[in-house]
C-alpha cells in the first residue's frame, strides 16, 4: 500500500509541474521563451516537490480557514451571545452537511483517471493508500483551524479537539454508509428518491444548525458530546468495513468512465456539432426573433431544463432563507435590532456571495460543450459583426436568468429591512434593490467576456487558458477582500451601479476589437 501512495503521489506531482509549465507557455510573452524540453528537465523534480508540499499545506489549511470564517464566524457576529452550546450546534450539524457533500472518495480527478482507467493500478490500494492521506490532511488542518478559533474566542481548546474528532469520525460513518448504498445499486445517486431525501436532510441540517443558536436556545452540552462519542465509536466499524470493502472497481469504473476523457476526445466535437446544427433544424422549438438572435432563441429554449437549474435552485434556497429570516425577525426582538443594524452593511459580503451564485461559467461551460465546439469550426462564425450580434444576444439571456434569484434577493433584503424597523433614508430600499441587481449584471457580464476573450477550452471541453484561471482567481481574491469592508448601502450602491453600466460598455468594445482572435478552440 506504501508503494502505491508514493507511486501515485509521484504522478500527481508530475501533472502539477507540468500544468504550471503548460499554463506559463500560455501567457503570450512568457510562453515564447519557454523551452519545450522543460517538460523532461530532471531539475524540475526537485521543485515539483516543494511546489507540491506548500500546495499540500495550502490546500489543508485555506479552505477550512475560509469555511469557519464563512459559516460559522460571520453568523457568531449576528447572535447576541456566544456559547459553547451554539458553536457546537453549528460545528455539528455543518459537519454532517460536510460528510454528505465533500466526500474524497467519490470524487472524481484526473490523477484517478490515469492511474485507474490508463495505468491500471491497484483500486483497492489506491484508493485506501489516498484515503489514509486525505484524512491525515483532514485531522491535522481542522485541528489547526479549529484550535485557532476557540483561542481566539477565549474558550477551552478541548472542544476544538473534540470537533475535529466529530469532522473525521463522521466523514468515515457517510463514507461507509455510501459504500455501502453503491454495493446495492451502482447508480444510486441517479435515483431521484436518493436525491430527495439527501437535500431534504441537508436542508433540515442547515436550518437546525443557526435556528437554534439564533434564537438563544442552547441543548445541553453533554448531549453534543454523546453525538461525538456515538460517532467515535461507529467510525470503528465504519472503517473497518472501509478497509475491507471490495466493490471499489465497480465504482470507480462506473464514475470514472462516466468521465473517460478519451471518450470525450473522440466524440465530443462531432456530437456537439450535430447538436448546434439541429438548434436550427429541429422543429420542437419555435422563435419569432431574426438572425442570431434566433439562433441563440433556439439554444436557450433547447437547453432551458439544465441552464436555468442552478438559478431555479438558487431562488428555492433564497426564498427559503429569506422567510426564516423574516420569521425570527418577527419572534425575535433582540435580533430584529441586530439584523437592522447590520443589514445597511451586507452588500460587500453579498458581493462575494453573488460571485459564487451567478451562472455566467456553468452557462459558458453548456454553450461551449453544446453548440460553439462545433460552430468555431466554421470560419464565419469568428467573424466581427457575428461575434458582437451573438455576445449581445446571449448577455441579455445570461442577465435574464440571474436576475431571477437577484431580483428576489434584493425584494428579500427591502423587506427584512422594513419589518426589522425600517429606514430613515427611503433611497436606501432604492440602492439595496439597485445594487443586489447591478452585482448580478456585472458577474454576467464578467464571466461572459473573459469567456470570449479567454476562451479556455479545448475539444474535450477541459479548462487549458491559465489567463482564464488566473483572471476567475484575482476575481475571487478581490471579492473576498471587499467582503471585509465596512461600506454603506449609500457607498456601495451608487458605485457598484455605476460600474457595472461602465463594465456592459468597455465590454463590448473590448468584445468587438479582440474577440474574432481569442475566440477559438484550445489545442
Amino acid at each position: 500500500m506504501k508503494n502505491n501512495f508514493l507511486i501515485s503521489y509521484k504522478v500527481k506531482m508530475a501533472y502539477r509541474v507540468n500544468t504550471v509549465i503548460y499554463s506559463l507557455k500560455q501567457f503570450p510573452l512568457i510562453g515564447k521563451i519557454i523551452p519545450d524540453g522543460l517538460y523532461g528537465n530532471d531539475g524540475l523534480k526537485v521543485l515539483g516537490y516543494i511546489i507540491s508540499f506548500w500546495y499540500e499545506l495550502f490546500s489543508m489549511l485555506a479552505g477550512k480557514i475560509i469555511y469557519i470564517f464563512l459559516m460559522l464566524y460571520l453568523p457568531l457576529t449576528m447572535m447576541n451571545s456566544i456559547n459553547v452550546g451554539s458553536i457546537l450546534n453549528m460545528f455539528l450539524c455543518l459537519s454532517i452537511i460536510g460528510g454528505i457533500l465533500n466526500n474524497y472518495i467519490f470524487d472524481v480527478s484526473n490523477d484517478k483517471y490515469y492511474l485507474m482507467i490508463i495505468m491500471k493500478m491497484n483500486v483497492k490500494k489506491y484508493t485506501l493508500s489516498n484515503y489514509i492521506f486525505y484524512l491525515i490532511k483532514l485531522i491535522f488542518g481542522f485541528l489547526i483551524v479549529n484550535s485557532v478559533f476557540f483561542i481566539l474566542l477565549n474558550m477551552n481548546i478541548i472542544y476544538a479537539f473534540l470537533i475535529t474528532i466529530f469532522i473525521y469520525t463522521v466523514k468515515i460513518n457517510i463514507t461507509a454508509y455510501l459504500l455501502n448504498l453503491y454495493k446495492k445499486d451502482l447508480n444510486i445517486e441517479l435515483s431521484n428518491k436518493f436525491r430527495i431525501i439527501k437535500w431534504l436532510v441537508i436542508s433540515l441540517l442547515f436550518i437546525f444548525a443557526y435556528i437554534l443558536p439564533l434564537l438563544n436556545i442552547s441543548l445541553p452540552i453533554i448531549l453534543y458530546l454523546l453525538v461525538v462519542l456515538i460517532s467515535f465509536v461507529l467510525s470503528i466499524y465504519s472503517l473497518r468495513y472501509i478497509f475491507k470493502y471490495d466493490n471499489y472497481y465497480q465504482i470507480y469504473h462506473k464514475i470514472l468512465k462516466q468521465n473517460d476523457m478519451n471518450d470525450l476526445k473522440n466524440s465530443q466535437l462531432e456530437d456537439d456539432k450535430n447538436a448546434a446544427l439541429n438548434i436550427i433544424s429541429n422543429n420542437n422549438y419555435n422563435s419569432n426573433k431574426k438572425g442570431y438572435a434566433y439562433f441563440n432563441d433556439l439554444f436557450m429554449k433547447r437547453h432551458s431544463k439544465v441552464l436555468y437549474k442552478f438559478a431555479k435552485n438558487t431562488t428555492y434556497v433564497i426564498i427559503g432563507v429569506m422567510l426564516l429570516t423574516l420569521f425570527i425577525v418577527l419572534i425575535n426582538s433582540d435580533l430584529r435590532k441586530i439584523i437592522n443594524q447590520q443589514i445597511i452593511y451586507i452588500l460587500p459580503i453579498l458581493l462575494f456571495l453573488m460571485y459564487f451564485l451567478n451562472t455566467g461559467q456553468r452557462v459558458a461551460k453548456i454553450m461551449f460543450m453544446n453548440c460553439d465546439a462545433a460552430m468555431l469550426t466554421f470560419s464565419f462564425y469568428r467573424r466581427r459583426e457575428v461575434i458582437l450580434s451573438l455576445f449581445k444576444e446571449r448577455l441579455k439571456s445570461i442577465v435574464g436568468m440571474n436576475l431571477i434569484p437577484s431580483l428576489i434577493l434584493s425584494f428579500g433584503l427591502d423587506l427584512i429591512l422594513y419589518v426589522s424597523g425600517g429606514s430613515t433614508y427611503i433611497f436606501n430600499y432604492v440602492l439595496i434593490f439597485l445594487a443586489v441587481n447591478a452585482m448580478s449584471v456585472f458577474f454576467s457580464v464578467h464571466n461572459l467576456i473573459i469567456y470570449y476573450l479567454l476562451q479556455p477550452y479545448n475539444s474535450s471541453s477541459d479548462i487549458k487558458g491559465s489567463a482564464y484561471r488566473f483572471v476567475s482567481v484575482i476575481t475571487y481574491y478581490v471579492c473576498f477582500y471587499v467582503n471585509q469592508l465596512h461600506i454603506s448601502v449609500y457607498s456601495f450602491g451608487i458605485v457598484m451601479t455605476l460600474f457595472s453600466i461602465t463594465y456592459i460598455v468597455i465590454s463590448l468594445i473590448l468584445v468587438y476589437k479582440f474577440a474574432y482572435k481569442t475566440f477559438k478552440i484550445r489545442a
